[in-house]
């Protein structure tokens, strides 16, 4: 029997005939029990090897730098332009370190497959490359990590440009008749801003005064942002206008444009080959177009301090790009907690002046600032008088965005396993307590999986965090990032149930995670957790 070899879930491109070879847990039918899914084998991930993750880890850190030297020169011949690289670092800095990730990550996966499988075949859709290229950021990243079109795309040139001599292609007519090219407009990730709230941050742009501290996507809630605001003597507001949809020409024809650095190995070609065609329109086309919408903003702040506007508006890091060129200061803040160092691959502190960061940092522009999370700990452990036990469920994208702790992609159906088995280890009398609450962003359905494995009775239906909260005599968290700080601060007990390898760890909190386990704060195994 031949092994035909499946990238993405497109059921057309599994084989009736064949063993299906599948690239990741992302390609498995939601109905495991169906005829597509009989005849198949998954592939081990890549990086379930976490000495390997490390050092890809680093590879693609140096390869990011090395790319952004040279893309610097690019952008400022295509755009006629003099801007240093710390502009286009601001400019396109998101945008490329996930590029590469999911560049890299693609890659890997195809080359893993190769190594360890004898693959005969493999069905292809008919595409348009350009299908690939977005209006901005917001959109890249929202195709990218759960869209099995566009991921099967990507995985389709990788095996054109360095497999098409080791594998039969069998292309197949579109299976998307729907795919039709929209226009190109940027900002539409904000739309779910209050129209009371525009409305009333319009009234006070009419005040005439010019910010000397612009606090834009500060991560503070209402109530802390109209106090440091006033306590600063300026207006509180959202500054809406950096919210402005704005509609991009549609992209050109992109061969003749120079992109060139010295590759190295085969991947790095293959990035030299496509890296400019996947560039979103903001950065190119449309560019001049944002460009002179940002102009008509006036502000001439002395800081701006933001925690994610410069990680996902186009139009805002134009503008903030353009102002720190004329002295401006860059104040970045943590917008979530995590034990790694970095996942940006330093992006925040060499963009910014300073970096304000909930973790201790040696770095000398990087200051340690209480975390801003809205959990009023007094209130909630004076209302606290229940024998709920809660569990807070993590996930991931279908497909990776960006190299960061773990688990990462599938990873998480390992992680759902571990919880499980300290679920049904608990007694009938603890486990009648428990109170699941699922992830907000939940793409792998594992609150489907917790239904079928437990009762619905058990998973919560709060909308709002701290409601969950305040029932909870204990809390269970299943990874180091945000939540844990968030239940930390609320000083309900805890333990933490989590079975990975944290890398890129800071020395500080590595021996913090130490104390935490011989204290038996921290588990790695369910069993022992449950006891």
């Amino acid at each position: 029997m031949q092994n035909n070899l499946v990238t993405s879930f497109i059921s057309e491109t599994f084989d009736k005939e064949s063993k299906n070879i599948l690239l990741g847990n992302w390609c498995k039918p939601p109905n495991q029990d169906e005829i597509l899914y009989k005849n198949s084998e998954i592939i081990e991930y890549h990086f379930d090897d976490h000495i390997k993750m490390e050092n890809d880890r680093k590879y693609l850190c140096d390869l990011f730098y090395k790319i952004l030297k040279n893309l610097t020169i690019c952008m400022n011949n295509f755009h006629v332009e003099k801007k240093p690289e710390r502009y286009w670092h601001i400019v396109l800095g998101p945008w490329l370190i996930n590029q590469i990730s999911i560049l890299w990550d693609r890659w890997e996966s195809l080359r893993k497959a190769f190594d360890v499988f004898d693959l005969n075949k493999t069905k292809l859709i008919k595409y348009h490359l350009d299908e690939l290229i977005f209006a901005d950021f917001g959109i890249f990243c929202k195709k990218f990590q759960g869209n099995h079109r566009c991921n099967h795309i990507l995985f389709s040139e990788i095996i054109k440009f360095k497999y098409s001599s080791k594998i039969q292609i069998n292309f197949l007519e579109d299976v998307d008749n729907s795919y039709i090219k929209k226009n190109y407009i940027v900002n539409v990730q904000k739309e779910e801003i209050k129209l009371n709230r525009k409305l009333i941050d319009l009234l006070l742009k009419t005040i005439p005064k010019n910010p000397k501290i612009l606090l834009f996507d500060s991560y503070f809630n209402t109530r802390n942002k109209i106090l440091l605001s006033l306590s600063l003597r300026e207006i509180p507001r959202i500054y809406s206008e950096f919210y402005k949809k704005i509609k991009l020409p549609h992209p050109k024809k992109r061969d003749g444009i120079n992109f060139d650095f010295e590759a190295s190995n085969d991947f790095e070609k293959f990035i030299k080959k496509i890296l400019i065609k996947l560039i979103p329109v903001s950065y190119l086309e449309g560019y001049k177009t944002i460009l002179s919408e940002t102009n008509r903003i006036n502000y001439n702040p002395n800081i701006i301090f933001t925690a994610v506007g410069t990680l996902i508006n186009d139009f805002f890091q134009i503008w903030t790009a353009n102002r720190i060129l004329k002295g401006t200061k860059l104040l970045v803040s943590d917008h979530g907690g995590s034990w790694e160092k970095d996942e940006y691959f330093d992006y925040f502190k060499k963009v910014s002046d300073f970096y304000l960061s909930w973790n201790k940092d040696s770095d000398q522009k990087c200051i340690q600032v209480p975390i801003n999370i809205n959990l009023n700990k007094k209130k909630i452990l004076k209302k606290n008088k229940s024998k709920k036990i809660l569990i807070i469920s993590n996930t991931d994208v279908l497909y990776l965005i960006r190299m960061r702790q773990q688990p990462i992609c599938n990873q998480i159906i390992q992680d759902y396993n571990s919880w499980k088995i300290f679920i049904n280890n608990l007694t009938a009398e603890i486990k009648d307590n428990l109170v699941y609450r699922p992830h907000a962003h939940d793409q792998w359905k594992l609150t489907e999986k917790f239904k079928k494995d437990f009762d619905s009775r058990f998973i919560s239906s709060e909308k709002i965090f701290e409601k969950d909260i305040n029932r909870s005599k204990i809390i269970i968290n299943t990874c180091f990032q945000t939540t844990l700080y968030e239940t930390m601060k609320t000083g309900i007990p805890m333990i933490i149930l989590f079975n990975r390898k944290t890398l890129n760890i800071y020395p500080k909190i590595l021996r913090l995670k130490e104390l935490m386990m011989s204290n038996k704060i921290i588990f790695d195994d369910p069993l022992k957790a449950s006891e």
